[in-house]
């Protein structure tokens, strides 16, 4: 989970929100093929997440 993602909200004029971002272990890559821990392929520290979800809302890119 990372906080704040501060992220422009649609408005008049764009409000900038800090919103939560959270992203799921089984999307993590690149993951340890050889090493499983409860049946999937364990995770080093270069593994980021490729999806996160929370900051939908603010959909405004600068």
């Amino acid at each position: 989970m990372g906080f704040p993602d501060v992220c422009l909200t649609p408005g008049v004029p764009p409000v900038p929100v800090p919103y939560p971002n959270l992203g799921s272990n089984a999307m993590a890559v690149p993951t340890a093929p050889n090493v499983l821990i409860s049946g999937m392929p364990g995770q080093n520290m270069g593994s980021m997440p490729t999806l996160t979800n929370g900051d939908n809302a603010g959909c405004i890119h600068p």
